[in-house]
């Protein structure tokens, strides 16, 4: 699971499990989380993310949401 984008100034990412507790967090916008805590597969399910980004245009983005996870 990765975001993409240009002219980004500030970034993080952040994707939970149902019950809140991080799974990934990164402030570095070319970091991809591949399903893994601490080096082992996380269970198949629903998880919860948010994105925050500052660009060069000044603007905020935010996103959240739920992604699937299946194998």
């Amino acid at each position: 699971f990765a975001f993409k984008g240009k002219n980004v100034l500030d970034f993080e990412i952040l994707i939970q499990n149902r019950w809140g507790e991080t799974m990934f967090h990164s402030k570095d916008i070319n970091s991809v989380w591949d399903g893994t805590y601490e080096g082992k597969s996380v269970q198949l399910g629903s998880y919860i993310y948010s994105v925050n980004a500052y660009g060069k245009d000044a603007k905020y983005f935010t996103k959240k949401g739920t992604i699937q996870l299946l194998k």
